[in-house]
């Protein structure tokens, strides 16, 4: 199990690397009795034991501190997948900008054997209301098959067995995004033939 400094520590790298900002995005763990989450309206870069909320499966959670508006998707997620100890969802920059030029249904070029192997087909879903039930229902949906999904106009969630799986794959889908933009359409992806030599080992 994950230990909450751990979590804590991975909050406020996100924030000091840029893959947040303001009081956006939020991060999880699997706890005993349910998830521990990070609040609503508080920077990653200031989250600490004291104001992390533990949330329990019927949603209920204890004190004043509230806990993020996506905690349904979260706990959507952890409902579907036994194995999944983290949640990671970013606004990271580049991810962002990718789901903003793309549509649903859109193929993402991969660029980079790591990416083939932790990612390889993003799926993205439409725009939703950032904490509505369709959002979360349409997330848990994805990652009850997957480890990623690219949300419209919005930012990216990832889950691992551990912190350190979402967190790759997270960063895998930055860097892919961020080649993207930097190659402008000059270059080239990986070619089908090369990434099916890749996910058949």
């Amino acid at each position: 199990m994950e230990s909450i400094q751990r979590m804590i520590d991975v909050c406020h790298m996100l924030h000091d690397t840029g893959k947040v900002s303001g009081s956006g995005g939020n991060v999880s763990i699997r706890g005993e009795d349910g998830i521990w989450i990070t609040p609503t309206g508080v920077s990653l870069g200031d989250v600490t034991e004291d104001n992390l909320v533990l949330l329990h499966w019927d949603e209920s959670f204890e004190g004043d501190i509230r806990p993020s508006k996506e905690f349904r998707m979260h706990l959507g997620c952890y409902q579907r997948r036994p194995d999944v100890q983290a949640l990671v969802h970013v606004h990271s920059l580049y991810a962002v900008a990718l789901s903003c030029l793309l549509r649903p249904g859109d193929r993402i070029p991969a660029f980079f054997p790591g990416y083939v192997m932790r990612v390889n087909d993003l799926p993205m879903i439409p725009y939703l209301k950032p904490g509505c039930p369709e959002l979360a229902r349409q997330v848990g949906d994805i990652i009850e098959t997957r480890n990623s999904v690219l949300l419209c106009n919005h930012g990216v969630v990832t889950v691992g067995k551990d912190m350190s799986q979402a967190l790759n794959i997270m960063e895998e889908i930055e860097e892919n995004a961020q080649l993207y933009f930097i190659l402008n359409g000059r270059g080239h992806a990986l070619s089908e033939e090369a990434i099916r030599e890749i996910t058949n080992g």
